[in-house]
C-alpha cells in the first residue's frame, strides 16, 4: 500500500479530473487545442479521516507544518517562469487545484501550495527524475510534479501518482511541399491520405521508450512503402528536422509538438490526432512521492 499522502493526493487528483472541463480549460490555454485523450480511473485514492492518520505519517507531517511543498524544475509548457513575475504552465496549474482541494479536506493546509524550484537544466526525464528525486530525498519539498514522465522505478523506489498529463502520440505536418491536407481527425483518415502522397518522409524518436517508435513503423505497414521512416536518436536532430522542414511529417509526444508549433514552428500544422494504436498507450506524466509513511 502507497503512503497516506500519496493516496490523499491520489484523491485531490481524482477529485479534480471528475470534472474534465477544468483540466480542458487549461490545456487549450496553453497549447491553442483540447486534449483528444480522456484520463483514466485513478486508483490507489482515499481520504484518510483524521482519527486514522498515523503518527509518523508524510500526511501528518504535510499537516503540521500547514503546507504542501511543491518540487520542481524549469519545464515547458509544464512549468516555467521566463519573464513572468509568476510561475505559469499545467503543471503549476495542476498543483495549485489539487492543493485547494487538498485543503478543503484537511484545513490545516494552506489552499496555496509553496512551490520548490530544483536548479539545473535538463534536457533527459531520467535526469530531471534525479534531480527531483535527490531533493526530496534532502527533505526540500513533498511531492514532486514538474512534467515528468513516469519512467518506472528501477532509477530509485518512488511512488508515483495518478498521471496529470498523457503524452499521446500526435501527428504534425511541417509544411514541407506544401501538400493542402484539408481536416484529419482520425488516425484512419490519416493513413487514407498519406496512401494519396509520396514518396513523403515521417520523422520520429527511435530511442524513447514511449509509443512514438512502434507508432511510426505501424504507420509505415499500413500506408506502405510511399511512406519512409526517419528514425531520430533523441528529440534534438527530430526538432530541428521539423523546423527546417526536412521531414513532411512527425509523430510524437502530443504536448511537446503542441507547445513547439505555437512557440517555435510557425508552419507547422498541428492536427492533434492520436496515431498510436490501443495497444501503445499514452506515455503517462505525473508526479510522485517517497515510499515512506
Amino acid at each position: 500500500m502507497t503512503s497516506q499522502l500519496n493516496r490523499v493526493l491520489r484523491a485531490a487528483i481524482s477529485e479534480w479530473q471528475a470534472t474534465p472541463a477544468r483540466y480542458a480549460a487549461i490545456y487549450r490555454y496553453y497549447l491553442g487545442v483540447y486534449p483528444p485523450v480522456p484520463f483514466g480511473t485513478c486508483d490507489g485514492a482515499e481520504w484518510i479521516h483524521p482519527t486514522q492518520i498515523r503518527p509518523d505519517s508524510s500526511l501528518l507531517a504535510v499537516i503540521a507544518s500547514g503546507r504542501l511543498r511543491i518540487g520542481y524544475v524549469d519545464a515547458e509548457p509544464y512549468i516555467f517562469r521566463r519573464d513572468a513575475p509568476l510561475l505559469l504552465g499545467i503543471d503549476y496549474e495542476v498543483g495549485n487545484a489539487v492543493t485547494r482541494i487538498l485543503s478543503s479536506h484537511y484545513p490545516q493546509i494552506d489552499p496555496y501550495p509553496t512551490w520548490v524550484f530544483v536548479p539545473g537544466s535538463y534536457g533527459e526525464e531520467s535526469a530531471k527524475f534525479k534531480a527531483l528525486y535527490g531533493g526530496m530525498c534532502d527533505g526540500a519539498f513533498d511531492v514532486a510534479l514538474s512534467g515528468q514522465a513516469n519512467i518506472g522505478s528501477e532509477i530509485a523506489p518512488v511512488e508515483w501518482l495518478c498521471a496529470t498529463d498523457l503524452c499521446f502520440t500526435n501527428f504534425l505536418y511541417t509544411g514541407r511541399d506544401q501538400f493542402k491536407l484539408g481536416h484529419l481527425n482520425t488516425r484512419q483518415e490519416i493513413v487514407a491520405k498519406l496512401k494519396t502522397l509520396g514518396p513523403v518522409t515521417l520523422a520520429y524518436v527511435a530511442d524513447n521508450p514511449g509509443p512514438s517508435a512502434p507508432s511510426a513503423e505501424n504507420l509505415k505497414r499500413d500506408v506502405g512503402e510511399n511512406l519512409k521512416l526517419m528514425p531520430s536518436q533523441g528529440s534534438g536532430p527530430l526538432n530541428k528536422w521539423v523546423a527546417d522542414k526536412e521531414c513532411h511529417f512527425s509523430i510524437g509526444d502530443g504536448i511537446a509538438s503542441s507547445w513547439l508549433s505555437l512557440t517555435q514552428w510557425h508552419e507547422a500544422v498541428n492536427f492533434n490526432v492520436q496515431v498510436a494504436l490501443s495497444e501503445n498507450p499514452p506515455q503517462q506524466v505525473a508526479g510522485f512521492t517517497l515510499p515512506i509513511a
